[in-house]
């Protein structure tokens, strides 16, 4: 079924009626992963190991029906399994499928599946550009592509503010042909800012999600293994501020996010989560070298009582074009992850990636 329905997808989007582009989006890596004596004996997993595997491989077409309408269908090639998610009647293989209607200059609406630019500018890098990632994007992961509406408001194509409906973000899935359906009343809501000032050398990102619990059978259990009913206070939040500098060949990039879960079970937890990240890159002809650092802090509460845990982490990388017009690049990159527990000794997590990415258009 997945075959034949790329197969329906490639023959629509390559006739002349429709024509766009339909990109590859492939990324290989050899990756060297060493863990200190604190985190092998946390965890049994935790084994010094290296591994060759297809980091990222994905088919991306776009293009536009009309001068006002404009779609794209994006699919992640490489999933370990293909499962039905029952809320939004599509396999997980589909991480985007939306057109969007431009009514003026002004205003569009988009609608199916589509990217919520939650995150700041590390939520919004893609996977294949992405060698280290913080804690922060980690709980934002799950609301990176939603399905629901999104309607956006372009001032100048320099200040454009979006506000967002979606699907709970609180997944649930099943073998393909299951019938059953998630009990779902309540929606997540968003708004996102994206600005250019100072010739454009100066990008806001800012972003504010609510992801209310469903009020029914969301999944949440309590000490006794059974589900439990949230109240209205039973919500996640998620705000992101991010900020890109370009300034000649220099890019810099600041985030900040601040995530509050509130779960409530029997036991009634809540999780807070403070991110920094920062990241500085120099491009030198084909070479870019970058430096990366970011600080976590997650601090969970259940029942009374807080355990705080402290995560940080660099990354040095350096990536190699040797055809600059052409998105073939070679890249090598070192990272390293602290995980400080309240009680414990810090565990340690350090990798060696090498390897390359190609972004190319199948059907030039």
């Amino acid at each position: 079924m997945k075959n034949k329905f790329i197969s329906a997808v490639l023959i629509l989007i390559s006739t002349d009626a429709y024509a766009g582009s339909l990109n590859l989006e492939l990324r290989g890596d050899l990756t060297s992963t060493s863990y200190n004596q604190a985190a092998t004996a946390a965890s049994a997993a935790n084994k010094n190991n290296y591994i060759f595997n297809l980091q990222t491989l994905k088919l991306d077409g776009k293009g536009n029906l009309s001068e006002s309408v404009s779609y794209r269908l994006k699919f992640i090639l490489n999933r370990a399994a293909v499962k039905e998610t029952k809320r939004e009647s599509a396999n997980d293989w589909v991480e985007m499928a939306f057109i969007t209607q431009k009514f003026s200059e002004t205003f569009s609406l988009t609608a199916g599946k589509f990217n919520s630019e939650i995150g700041g500018w590390e939520g919004n890098t893609s996977r294949i550009d992405l060698y280290q990632v913080s804690q922060g994007f980690l709980q934002i992961n799950g609301l990176r592509y939603h399905t629901g509406a999104k309607f956006a408001f372009n001032v100048d194509d320099s200040n454009i503010l979006s506000l967002q409906v979606a699907n709970q973000e609180a997944d649930s899935t099943a073998t393909a042909g299951s019938s059953t359906k998630i009990d779902q009343n309540r929606s997540v809501y968003g708004a996102v800012y994206k600005g250019k000032f100072l010739a454009q050398s100066l990008q806001p990102l800012l972003s504010y999600f609510v992801s209310p619990l469903s009020t029914g059978n969301n999944g949440n259990t309590g000490s006794s293994g059974s589900l439990t009913t949230p109240t209205d206070a039973s919500k996640n939040t998620y705000t992101n501020l991010g900020l890109r500098y370009l300034w000649d060949s220099w890019q810099v990039d600041m985030d900040y996010g601040l995530v509050n879960k509130k779960e409530f079970t029997s036991s009634s937890s809540e999780e807070d989560w403070n991110n920094v990240s920062i990241k500085v890159a120099y491009k030198i002809q084909t070479l870019t070298p970058a430096l990366k650092y970011y600080s976590a802090e997650q601090n969970l509460k259940t029942a009374g009582t807080s355990d705080k845990t402290k995560w940080d982490g660099a990354e040095l990388s350096l990536d190699y074009l040797p055809i600059p017009e052409h998105n073939l690049r070679y890249h090598l990159a070192y990272n390293i992850e602290n995980r400080k527990p309240a009680t414990s000794d810090t565990q340690t997590t350090s990798q060696l990636i090498a390897g390359f990415s190609l972004y190319a258009d199948i059907l030039k």
